[in-house]
C-alpha cells in the first residue's frame, strides 16, 4: 500500500498492482518538482530550437506550398535534411528518457536529485533503444487483440524500463518484468488504461504543456512498479532527508536523556544520564522524609 513519500518503511515487493502509485509518484515529483520542471525545459527547448529553422524552410518550399503544377518527384525532396533531423530527434528523445529514468529511479530510492541527473542518461541509451524496440515488437501482439490488447502487453513491461536503468541485461528486463507483472495481470491492464485516460486528460486540458509533469510522473511509476513487483534494493531509510538534519546536530551533552535522533546510546552497563557528578540532584539533606511535602510547598501553619 503506497503511502506519502518519505515515510513508507520498505519491506520488500509486494506482488500487488497498486493504484496508489499515481499518488506517491506525485508526491515524488512534488519533492523535486523545480529539477523535473527545469529538465524538461531545457529538452524542449533544444528539440524547439533545432526543429523550427527546418520546418520554416519546409513551409516556403515547393513541397508545402499548394500548387496547380504537379508534384514534383519524389527524388528532388530533400531526404537528407530531413533524415538527419529525424535522426536527431531520435537520438534527443532517447537521451531525454533515459536521464529522466535515471533520476525517476535516484527519486525512488529517496536520493536527492540535482540538475545534473538531467544529463546523466548517455550510458543507458544503448540497452534503452534495444528494450524499447523489442517492447515495441511486443505490443503488436497487443494490436492484434482489437487494440485492448495493449493493455496489457505495456501493463507487463512496465518495470522493465526501471530495470534496464537499474543495470539488468535486456532479456533478464523483459523476463523478470513479464513473471511478475503476469501474476496480476488483470489489474495491471486496467491501471495501464487508468493511467493513459489520466495523462490524455491533463495534456488536452493544458494544451500539452501537462507533459511536464505527465512524463516523469510516468517513468516514476514504472520504478515504483520495479519495487513493488519485481523487488528493488537500495532504498534510503523511511526518515532518510531527517536523518541528514540529525547528523548535524551537536555532540550529546552529559545529563540528556533521551539523546538526540541520529545518536546511539550508551551501553546498558553505562548510566545514560552521565556520570554521577554530573547529575542534578538535591543533596540527601535537602530532601524532606518519606510522605512529607518540601518546606516551599508546605501550607501555612505547618
Amino acid at each position: 500500500m503506497s503511502v506519502a513519500y518519505g515515510y513508507k518503511p520498505y519491506y520488500g515487493p509486494t506482488g500487488r498492482v497498486d493504484f496508489g502509485w499515481i499518488n506517491e509518484a506525485w508526491d515524488i515529483f512534488k519533492r523535486d518538482a523545480g529539477i523535473w520542471i527545469a529538465a524538461m525545459a531545457v529538452y524542449w527547448g533544444i528539440l524547439i530550437v533545432v526543429e523550427i529553422p527546418f520546418q520554416l524552410s519546409m513551409s516556403g518550399s515547393k513541397y508545402m506550398t499548394p500548387t496547380t503544377t504537379p508534384t514534383p518527384p519524389l527524388q528532388n525532396f530533400p531526404w537528407v535534411p530531413f533524415s538527419l533531423l529525424e535522426v536527431f530527434m531520435i537520438v534527443a528523445e532517447l537521451f531525454m528518457g533515459a536521464s529522466l529514468l535515471l533520476m525517476a529511479l535516484k527519486a525512488v530510492r529517496r536520493i536527492p536529485l540535482t540538475f545534473g541527473d538531467a544529463f546523466s542518461g548517455a550510458r543507458l541509451m544503448g540497452p534503452l533503444f534495444c528494450f524499447a524496440f523489442l517492447a515495441s515488437l511486443f505490443n503488436i501482439l497487443g494490436m492484434l487483440a482489437l487494440i485492448i490488447g495493449m493493455l496489457f502487453t505495456t501493463a507487463l513491461l512496465l518495470p522493465g524500463y526501471a530495470l534496464i536503468a537499474d543495470g539488468d541485461s535486456i532479456t533478464g528486463a523483459f523476463n523478470r518484468s513479464l513473471n511478475a507483472m503476469k501474476a496480476d495481470w488483470v489489474r495491471a491492464g486496467g491501471f495501464v488504461f487508468v493511467g493513459w485516460l489520466l495523462s490524455a486528460l491533463a495534456q488536452v486540458f493544458t494544451c500539452g504543456l501537462g507533459a511536464v509533469v505527465v512524463v516523469p510522473m510516468t517513468l516514476i511509476v514504472a520504478v515504483l512498479a520495479y519495487r513493488d513487483m519485481v523487488g528493488m534494493h537500495g532504498i534510503q531509510e523511511p526518515n532518510f532527508p531527517f536523518q541528514q538534519q540529525a547528523y548535524a546536530q551537536p555532540p550529546m551533552q552529559p545529563g540528556t536523556w533521551p539523546p538526540p535522533p541520529g545518536q546511539q546510546q550508551p551501553p546498558y552497563s553505562q548510566p545514560p544520564y552521565g556520570s554521577p557528578s554530573s547529575q542534578q540532584y538535591p543533596p540527601p539533606s535537602a530532601q524532606p522524609p518519606y510522605g512529607q511535602q518540601p518546606p516551599d510547598q508546605q501550607g501555612p501553619g505547618t
